[in-house]
């Protein structure tokens, strides 16, 4: 059994890479780019969740894991498993034209019941909890004027239904999809926002109440950079600076105040926080991993982390407070993903013996999407995407080539695209842009970006073969990185 990912040396690398050529592994467990490695005597190809979008590599070499798998497995003659709860929706279009064979598993391992959905309103209710005041701080005060409530963003309805479930002896999972503190650090005298200096985005607040040797700072969650927590705005000297929204750092200690405080609750239960900044020591996970086990009664705090792959038997309650916000994106794909997240974390409950249930805060339940998704189950929510898409005139219906340009100034960036445009040969494809990137500044780089549309996609990869050389020849393309990515996942 050969392993192969991202955290091998060089020399491990290749073994790996000559086991595999020479036929020695017979099990290889690997990650994307394992999928690239020759074999001797391939004869079965499985991709597990293939419906992630970690699969599509986004930098370099582009390429998308399950496709080349698919591929693979067409020259080879074998058979290729896509497994996943949650197809997307390109593989079940491949399905309706008969590409590929759909086999359903109509019961959960071990004939564990699936869990049960239920939407909470989360419309302008107040809770009794919201108002709390914040627990004081034992820490020498970073900051003296940050202002911070123990405001959970739970309902009573939620809060209610996590208290029954400890009390019953059993876990509950709060999902929240951000790390940190808060998302936002705002001056409420005059408006401003703490920004990266290097990217168009806000940095995070890193803060802990909990955590006396936690350091507090802001940090950049795109290019890592890092910066202190200012005494004051800097634009108008007003210490009215106040940390705006909800991060699983904040959401732990709003719990914490409700469920691990001695004088708030008669009997206390720990919250545990599962992200990237709890578990990047060594053996963190697995501590946690161990509590969580242990079967005790308590509250897991999770991000995308804990999604997927983990098998957490006493956990009957999950809670996802901010579910629908993905249905609310102008991404077009937003809310495919976001159905497919909100069916993952749903899978956490009720893996054991006792039945589970799942709570969708929203603000609007009366979503059509959304109501579907809960009434029907995440196909028939499939099935109507697909037939927007369709009659949107958007993928998997139409074959999609974004151009990325990426230069010291923004007017570079945007220029050599006009000129690419201007060398295209006559074409009947529908082209938007040269537009900014969604994030237009990243690490001190701007970036622009040219979509290219086509109805067929041999129409598509014929103009590409001709017209791309010679974008890549032009005279304001020198120093500058142009990239072209087929069937991008988002632009």
């Amino acid at each position: 059994i050969l392993m192969l990912h991202s955290g091998l040396n060089v020399t491990q690398r290749l073994h790996g890479w000559e086991d595999c050529r020479q036929g020695r592994a017979q099990i290889i467990i690997g990650t994307r780019s394992s999928i690239l490695h020759p074999f001797a005597d391939l004869g079965l190809i499985v991709v597990d969740e293939s419906h992630d979008q970690s699969y599509k590599q986004q930098d370099t070499l582009r390429y998308h894991a399950a496709d080349v798998a698919l591929y693979r497995g067409y020259q080879m003659g074998i058979p290729v498993v896509l497994g996943t709860a949650t197809p997307s929706l390109e593989h079940l279009k491949l399905v309706q034209d008969s590409k590929l064979t759909e086999l359903l598993l109509t019961q959960r391992a071990g004939n564990a019941k699936e869990a049960t959905m239920q939407l909470v309103d989360a419309r302008d209710t107040p809770t009794k909890y919201s108002d709390s005041p914040a627990a004081p701080t034992q820490q020498a005060s970073l900051l003296p004027n940050l202002k911070g409530s123990q405001n959970t963003g739970l309902t009573d309805d939620t809060i209610v239904a996590i208290r029954e479930t400890l009390e019953a002896g059993e876990q509950v999972l709060v999902f929240l999809n951000r790390r940190g503190y808060a998302p936002i650090l705002l001056c409420e005298a005059c408006g401003w926002q703490a920004d990266c200096v290097r990217c168009e985005a806000h940095m995070t607040v890193h803060h802990s109440q909990l955590n006396t040797q936690q350091p507090s700072y802001l940090k950049c969650h795109h290019c890592d950079w890092q910066a202190s927590i200012p005494l004051a705005c800097p634009d108008c000297a007003s210490v009215n600076l106040n940390a705006v929204g909800m991060g699983t750092t904040r959401l732990t200690e709003s719990l914490h105040a409700l469920f691990s405080n001695p004088q708030t609750s008669k009997k206390t239960y720990p919250i545990i926080q599962i992200d990237r900044d709890t578990t990047r020591k060594k053996d963190s996970w697995e501590d946690i991993y161990r509590r969580i086990n242990s079967g005790n009664p308590a509250i897991l705090v999770g991000t995308q982390m804990v999604a997927k792959g983990h098998h957490f038997p006493n956990v009957t309650l999950v809670c996802l407070p901010n579910a629908d916000r993905g249905f609310l994106s102008p991404d077009f794909r937003s809310p495919e993903h976001t159905a497919q997240l909100i069916v993952q974390v749903a899978g956490r409950s009720g893996r054991g013996s006792k039945p589970g249930k799942v709570l969708i805060q929203t603000v609007q339940p009366e979503n059509p999407l959304l109501r579907k998704l809960v009434r029907d189950g995440y196909q028939p929510f499939a099935l109507e995407l697909l037939k927007e898409r369709k009659m949107l005139g958007l993928p998997p219906y139409t074959y999609g080539a974004l151009i990325r340009c990426e230069a010291k100034t923004l007017q570079q960036a945007t220029q050599v695209l006009k000129d690419a445009i201007a060398i295209m040969p006559p074409h009947e494809l529908a082209i938007l842009g040269p537009i900014d990137a969604p994030m237009k500044m990243k690490n001190s780089r701007y970036h622009s970006q040219l979509l290219l549309l086509s109805k067929q996609r041999p129409q598509l990869h014929q103009l590409l073969n001709f017209w791309w050389p010679q974008v890549l020849q032009l005279p304001s393309a020198k120093y500058l990185k142009l990239t072209l990515d087929v069937d991008p996942i988002g632009w």
